[in-house]
């Protein structure tokens, strides 16, 4: 029987790939839980361009941050999308949360923490 491997190297170039073709996050209010099949966000209030990318091996964080101004003062959803613009219904979408933060005075900082295995 054949054994497939994992090669590191590839997995890292794979982490590059992806982590160059994050472009925006996005914020919601729709409670509906996320599921594999979801395109985009049920109701997206705001998306923003990424402000920074980091990468280690096969590990990337993109963040993005939201001031006060820009969120919905209740947000059940964030996504990170893939070649996207800051318009809604844009680009790919890689990640979706669904969670209930309620805003408070400060800017909210979003971070995605990706490792590719």
């Amino acid at each position: 029987m054949a054994t497939a491997v994992n090669i590191t190297e590839g997995l890292t170039r794979a982490a590059t790939l992806i982590m160059n073709d994050c472009s925006h996050l996005g914020v919601g209010t729709s409670e509906i839980a996320a599921i594999a099949g979801d395109a985009q966000l049920g109701v997206e209030t705001n998306r923003m361009a990424a402000t920074n990318k980091f990468q280690t091996g096969t590990r990337f964080q993109i963040r993005g941050l939201f001031t006060n101004s820009n969120m919905p003062a209740t947000i059940e959803e964030l996504a990170l999308f893939m070649n996207a613009s800051s318009g809604p219904n844009s680009g790919e979408m890689l990640i979706k949360i669904s969670d209930e933060f309620t805003k408070g005075s400060d800017d909210l900082l979003v971070i995605f923490d990706v490792t590719i295995e």
